[in-house]
């Protein structure tokens, strides 16, 4: 059976090869400069998006297929955000799961919208489909959809607090991005379904290997959307007097 498996992925592999699905960085860039226009034509930094680890150097990310486009507010945001994902954050009860379930988790449950492509740190990109095993495409799927509603209310939540020390804002593409967000999700949601099929043909062992650990992820990930959703919802109801308020 495994060797069955491995013929089937040559050949589909063979028909599509490296260079056909390797995505140059300025795709991405450009595509997430795109979808924040209003941080674009008024930012004063010299760029509108960052490259992001998912999982983080010291914690052995490393750069090859671990990093994706945000826009710097964003970025800012979930480095300075109670839970600092990015700096400190990690998911629990990973255990023996592979890193790419670790990442679709990271994605899931932190970077607002839908990644279907991760990338090289300044480099070519591949897309997730062929690359992530079933329940990797499962856990992002699940935790992109269940965290979307904490996600757009804490970094709309973040806008608001420069708007009030005075700093520049981009509450416009914040609201933007709401409705932007939910699109990407939905297709994101297609794009998952087909992935799972997928990545059960194409990575059969890490598929089982991330059954228990997927399985846990998709609990933390839903424990996560609450919480941050309740925490949210406190600093707006007490004006940033109690809850999990970003600083700015």
């Amino acid at each position: 059976m495994k060797s069955l498996f491995r013929v089937i992925r040559f050949i589909i592999l063979l028909l599509i090869p490296s260079n056909a699905y390797a995505i140059n960085k300025n795709i991405g860039k450009g595509y997430c400069t795109l979808r924040h226009p209003v941080e674009f034509l008024t930012g004063n930094r010299n760029t509108t998006c960052e490259s992001q680890h998912l999982i983080q150097q010291e914690k052995g990310g490393g750069h090859h297929l671990n990093t994706v486009w945000i826009n710097t507010h964003l970025h800012d945001y979930l480095d300075r955000s109670s839970a600092r994902p990015w700096k400190k954050q990690r998911p629990m009860f990973r255990l023996f799961g592979s890193r790419n379930l670790e990442r679709a988790y990271m994605l899931g449950t932190w970077a607002n919208g839908f990644h279907f492509v991760t990338y090289d740190h300044h480099g070519l990109g591949k897309l997730n489909l062929f690359r992530w095993d079933a329940v990797s495409h499962l856990v992002y799927a699940w935790t992109s959809l269940v965290n979307y509603p904490q996600k757009e209310l804490n970094y709309l939540l973040y806008q608001i607090s420069l708007l009030a020390s005075g700093k520049k804002t981009q509450i416009l593409d914040a609201l933007l991005g709401i409705v932007i967000d939910l699109i990407e999700i939905f297709v994101g949601l297609i794009y998952s379904i087909i992935g799972i099929f997928v990545g059960a043909i194409f990575h059969p062992f890490d598929t089982i290997r991330n059954i228990v650990p997927g399985t846990l992820l998709i609990i933390t990930g839903t424990a996560q959307g609450i919480w941050q959703f309740l925490t949210g919802s406190l600093c707006l109801i007490t004006f940033g007097k109690i809850g999990g308020c970003a600083t700015n």
